[in-house]
């Protein structure tokens, strides 16, 4: 009987611990949407004092490349530092010709910019 008491004693202390990791996952879960609430509303602040910065020909062809990337593997994840490094490379080696458009989208950003500066 002391050892079926002592079980079950035992089985009711892992359930409360079980019961109190909850809690504190639940609550550390609540605290980081809090936080990320919070610091989207300061970046949302801070975005409305100013325009959005402008873009360079490279952000633009490296959001190209993302969008297609995504076309074609949806479901697949990206490592970062491997795709940027790829989009370099692509980059280094277009010519001028290819690059144009990019070029072009550059500089209507960059109007863009400046009036919103003014």
């Amino acid at each position: 009987q002391q050892a079926a008491q002592q079980q079950q004693q035992q089985a009711q202390q892992q359930q409360q611990q079980q019961q109190q990791q909850q809690q504190q996952q639940q609550q550390q879960l609540q605290q980081q949407q809090q936080n990320a609430t919070a610091s989207t509303m300061i970046r949302g602040a801070k975005a409305d004092a100013k325009p959005r910065g402008r873009m360079t020909a490279y952000a633009y062809f490296v959001q190209t490349c993302r969008e297609e990337h995504k076309k074609k593997h949806p479901d697949e994840t990206v490592i970062f530092a491997e795709f940027s490094r790829k989009c370099a490379e692509r980059w280094k080696t277009m010519v001028d010709k290819e690059k144009k458009r990019f070029h072009e989208m550059a500089e209507k950003d960059k109007s863009r910019y400046e009036m919103e500066m003014q």
